[in-house]
């Protein structure tokens, strides 16, 4: 129920934000996610930093509080300009994680998200939490801090 409620919230905000995109696809993107602060046993990331870089059909995904990377295969599907779906399936170690995201844009590079896993590393298995991104390029960014 809780996920019905806010992705119908987050559609219609993200329909609202008629002037945001998401981009067409996520090679060569930087995603910056900031997990919730609220925690609960459902969330037990709240807070936490993460960073999901692509390329053309691979993910790793950093949790940047111990640098602890997973890595992964990903399918991305934009659904209207600023709603987009990723789903993906993550190693660490010997553990799968499968999951998805939901994005709605607040401008081109930032908007809310809606985390969905149904199965993985962090446990309970099934759960969900909600957050903020930020979208970058990966090649603007190495070329600004060089």
């Amino acid at each position: 129920m809780r996920l019905q409620f806010l992705l119908i919230y987050l559609v219609a905000v993200g329909l609202e934000a008629k002037h945001c995109h998401l981009p067409d696809m996520l090679a060569n993107k930087r995603i910056m996610l900031i997990i919730d602060l609220f925690y609960q046993p459902s969330n037990p990331k709240a807070g936490n930093l993460h960073e999901l870089t692509f390329s053309k059909d691979k993910i790793n995904d950093t949790r940047l509080s111990n640098k602890e990377v997973s890595h992964g295969s990903y399918q991305y599907q934009r659904l209207d300009p600023s709603v987009a779906v990723l789903n993906y399936q993550l190693t660490l170690g010997k553990e799968l994680t499968q999951a998805k995201f939901v994005f709605v844009c607040d401008s081109n590079r930032t908007g809310k998200y809606i985390y969905s896993q149904i199965q993985g590393s962090v446990k309970p298995n099934v759960r969900q939490n909600t957050g903020s991104y930020i979208i970058t390029n990966i090649e603007q960014t190495v070329k600004k801090s060089q």
